[in-house]
């Protein structure tokens, strides 16, 4: 667990530091990618193998299914509310926005 830390931090020191150029970035970013395929791939491989994850799979992925719906249900329902709350202060926003760009 240590050495994973010690490459986080030293990860974000690197990034940080502003010292990776736009070449590297692009480096970095494909190799994200290909070593985020390549462990999806294995945590598939290693559930594929699993009888408990298999037998159990039906029943997981309809709960999952249901979690799924719940929270966009949950968000659609919260924005609705939060826009209700704030709608006269987007729409003093909005007006002063106009107003400074017709200035």
């Amino acid at each position: 667990m240590l050495k994973l830390t010690l490459m986080l931090v030293l990860g974000l020191a690197a990034g940080i530091s502003g010292r990776l150029t736009p070449a590297m970035n692009h480096i970095l970013s494909v190799l994200t990618k290909i070593c985020l395929f390549i462990m999806i791939f294995c945590l598939a491989a290693k559930i594929g193998c699993d009888e408990t994850v298999m037998q159990a799979l039906p029943v997981l992925g309809i709960q999952s299914f249901f979690l799924c719906i719940g929270g966009m249900a949950g968000s659609v329902i919260l924005m609705a509310a939060a826009g209700k709350l704030f709608r006269s202060s987007f729409h003093e926003l909005l007006r002063d926005e106009e107003r400074s760009s017709r200035l």
